[in-house]
């Protein structure tokens, strides 16, 4: 069986399609979404440095990208990540498997019965059993543990009528794993593990059960196939047929529990997550640079028409850590950004589902990170310290109230100052300023969307986009493009030109990826060639190492250079309208995809799909 198949079903679970049914009622119960998690920890005695030691260094500069992404720190000793519960198959694509199996051998590696919040940390429920049985203090080898659990198996069998899982901890004994059909509210969890041993008569087999993680509902339990650094031995699973052959009624396991402790006669509801404040999550600072920061956009009337989807993914995760509903949440996206769409509500409510990682506002004004809008520049007018200065005065941060409608009260200042000519921004006319975010999210008028002539956006969209402009070789004094051209442009390949100072690396396009970009695309090769180079230069400029898939198919539409429209034109591509709806811009992006495919397989660039954004690969040079 798959190790990633095995570590997908251990941390996400069986019942995962019902964790999340489980969570959505709970959800409507208190009044504030709730998002199902497991707890993944890393722990060990020595810090690890991610990617130090690697030979390769593209190979851990990868590593290094994967652990970013998902928000974990690149310096870790002991360490508590909360994994979204999503099917199994997300998690065998999400990267975890790669973190799993570089940290194991460096640090411990465990996982919890217990499902989590993940805004909150708090625990709701739980949908897996474990028992953690010691056989001896001083160790037991793997044969001995194959002989103690086929005699546990048998007891199981004998009694529920149902194998669990055994796996072998590495050290000194073994773990019994029963998987549950659908969650069940946590204060069942202990009672469930004592009615499981007792049932069993594990006593009887000189097994130990340990009390400590019978009574702990969060208490990790380590990942089969990991190594257990006490004794350098890798954690063997014993007995696993099929997952699904694993599985206990959690009707029956109620039912256990309720004959462990007979208090438990009637159903108990777990009790009610509190959303934390942000100074207890360590991200009070965060929250309120944000919130003055958010504040300052409307005092400036700033709209934004560029980084819209950045700005989107990272607004979902400050309303979530700031308390705010996700529907006052899109209400500030719609005033925030020009020409809201779906796209940039999907990134919102990501962000909003997904809210471990809040940047500073720096990072996200001039940081060379994915998510930073470096590129516009009136977004540095922005002067944080003052925010500071004056959060360290006052309360500038309340924490949100018990009912479904509380909102925590934010009530930063910051210093205006007179825009700049050259804005890659646009102003809403005839808009005041709000004061504060509290009075902003307070204004009835937030849930209707400002009205906006199509013709308007559109042209102000095209102001403030920036225009690439691309090095013109010389042309013939002859001027136009002639039919004979065509054959020479084919027959013989054009000259790269020189890298030029503003890019940040030189980049060596090796043939092979021309010949499969042309070979997919069926176009003479020193077509693919210019299209390749252009994209690859287009992205080694330091404005544009991190941009969006549908930018850089829309600035390769508009495209000066003569080579580049001669290509399109090679093509049969003719763009009217930069909409999917038109058929050549529609082609445009289909080809656009095929050369970051292939740019990306070779390790050039990184295409984050849930974002939509293209990063180029940054490094000293390229063989």
């Amino acid at each position: 069986m798959n190790v990633k198949y095995i570590w997908a079903n251990f941390v996400m679970g069986l019942a995962w399609r019902a964790v999340m049914a489980f969570t959505e009622a709970l959800s409507k119960q208190l009044g504030k979404s709730v998002y199902p998690a497991r707890r993944l920890q890393f722990y060990g005695d020595r810090e690890v440095v991610v990617a130090q030691g690697v030979e390769d260094l593209s190979v851990g500069e990868e590593i290094k990208r994967i652990f970013r992404r998902l928000g974990l720190p690149t310096k870790l000793r002991n360490y508590n990540a909360l994994v979204p519960i999503r099917s199994p198959s997300w998690f065998m694509k999400s990267g975890y498997p790669v973190i799993i199996n570089y940290l194991s051998g460096r640090l411990n590696i465990g996982v919890s019965d217990a499902v989590f919040d993940l805004g909150s940390g708090e625990v709701i429920g739980f949908d897996r059993v474990t028992l953690d049985l010691d056989v001896k203090n001083e160790g037991i080898t793997l044969d001995e543990t194959r002989e103690v659990g086929a005699k546990v198996l048998e007891r199981f069998r004998a009694v529920l009528g149902v194998d669990p899982i055994i796996v072998y901890s590495g050290h000194k004994g073994i773990h019994i794993v029963y998987f549950l059909n659908k969650p069940l509210p946590i204060v069942y969890l202990p009672f469930v593990r004592m009615g499981l041993a007792e049932l069993a008569g594990l006593g009887e087999l000189g097994l130990k059960l340990d009390n400590q993680t019978v009574r702990d509902v969060r208490h990790v339990f380590r990942l089969p196939l990991t190594i257990n650094l006490n004794s350098g031995n890798k954690a063997e699973v014993i007995h696993l047929t099929r997952f699904e052959k694993h599985v206990l009624s959690a009707d029956i396991a109620e039912g256990i529990a309720k004959l462990s402790d007979p208090l438990l006669g009637r159903q108990l509801m777990p009790p009610a997550p509190q959303m934390r404040r942000p100074s207890e999550q360590g991200s009070n600072e965060k929250v309120v640079e944000w919130a003055s920061f958010i504040d300052w956009l409307r005092e400036e009337g700033v709209v934004l028409v560029d980084c819209r989807k950045r700005f989107a993914y990272l607004l979902g995760i400050y309303c979530r850590q700031a308390g705010f509903s996700i529907d006052d949440c899109e209400s500030l996206l719609n005033l925030l950004v020009r020409g809201v769409d779906n796209r940039h509500i999907y990134y919102l409510r990501y962000g909003y589902e997904h809210p471990q990682y809040l940047p500073h506002v720096r990072k996200f004004i001039r940081g060379g990170e994915w998510y930073s809008c470096s590129e516009v520049e009136e977004l540095r007018r922005f002067r944080l310290h003052k925010a500071k200065a004056k959060a360290k005065s006052e309360e500038v941060l309340k924490p949100p109230e018990v009912e479904p409608q509380g909102k925590p009260e934010v009530r930063v200042e910051s210093e205006p100052e007179k825009i700049k000519p050259g804005i890659k921004v646009s102003e809403v006319p005839g808009e005041k300023p709000i004061e504060s975010a509290e009075a902003l999210l307070a204004n009835p008028k937030l849930k209707e969307k400002p009205e906006v002539k199509p013709e308007e956006a559109e042209t102000k969209v095209a102001e403030a986009k920036p225009v690439v402009e691309e090095e013109r070789e010389t042309v013939p004094s002859t001027g136009r493009l002639v039919q004979t051209r065509l054959a020479r442009f084919i027959e013989e390949p054009r000259q790269a030109s020189a890298p030029k100072d503003e890019h940040l690396v030189i980049i060596n396009i090796p043939t092979a990826l021309i010949k499969d970009v042309a070979r997919e695309l069926r176009a003479p090769t020193t077509v693919a060639e210019t299209l390749v180079n252009w994209v690859v230069n287009y992205l080694n400029r330091p404005c544009c190492w991190s941009v969006g898939f549908d930018r850089l198919a829309e600035d390769l539409a508009k495209a000066r250079d003569e080579e580049v429209q001669f290509a399109l034109e090679t093509l049969g591509i003719e763009v009217r309208e930069m909409k999917v709806t038109d058929e050549g811009f529609a082609r445009l992006r289909s080809i656009a995809g095929t050369i970051i495919k292939y740019l990306e397989k070779a390790g050039f660039v990184e295409y984050l799909r849930d974002l939509g954004a293209v990063n180029l690969a940054r490094g000293d040079s390229y063989d």
